[in-house]
């Protein structure tokens, strides 16, 4: 999506730094990656939503913005499972090209 009117990448980006979870959800970590050479923000956490899944979920959420857009990345696997997901989305993340 592109930037808000008036915001430069770099305030756009520190409006993503702390994106809140949903209300209840457990924060597992909040952090800097780099995705495509670009500043991300990546937050991780647990949460229970009965009208997504009956189980506990993990929800991995990168945000950065390049070239004027800005990118959300939302990743999302039960709780049970998503350490072996989770390599799944590094790929994702680590081969990620945005021309």
């Amino acid at each position: 999506m592109p930037n808000p009117i008036g915001l430069s990448d770099q305030d756009t980006l520190d409006s993503l730094q702390n994106i809140q979870p949903q209300s209840g959800s457990l924060e597992i970590l909040n952090t800097t990656i780099k995705v495509d050479g670009n500043t991300a923000y990546e937050n991780i956490y647990t949460f229970n939503d009965p009208s997504i899944s009956t189980v506990t979920m993990t929800d991995q959420q990168v945000a950065f913005v390049k070239n004027g857009k800005t990118y959300i990345l939302d990743f999302m696997a039960p709780t049970t499972d998503y350490n072996n997901e989770k390599q799944n989305f590094d790929i994702i993340l680590n081969t990620l090209k945005i021309k």
